[in-house]
């Protein structure tokens, strides 16, 4: 892509490179992600490291909710604490 074409402030087409003009009224393109993090080395860290202190924490959390969640779901069919007596083991 060598340009963008437009009339009255309206997309018209692309240019390529080549010359070729391809008529659109829209125009869709990926984002290119880059991690601006050149701080962290002045911290002795990386990327990586962050990323997967990330993800860490990012289970553990996962791990207390679901935790909760299961608890909750037990005091709810067993408010007593206890389990039915044809539960129970003889």
């Amino acid at each position: 892509m060598a340009a963008l074409e437009q009339e009255g402030g309206r997309l018209t087409g692309v240019r390529l490179a080549s010359g070729i003009l391809v008529a659109c009224q829209a125009l869709a393109v990926a984002p290119r992600f880059t991690a601006r993090a050149g701080f962290l080395a002045g911290l002795g860290l990386s990327v990586m490291e962050q990323v997967v202190g990330a993800a860490a924490a990012g289970a553990r959390a996962a791990g207390a909710i679901n935790a909760e969640l299961v608890a909750g779901d037990t005091r709810l069919e067993w408010p007593t604490g206890r389990l039915p007596s044809s539960s129970r083991r003889k």
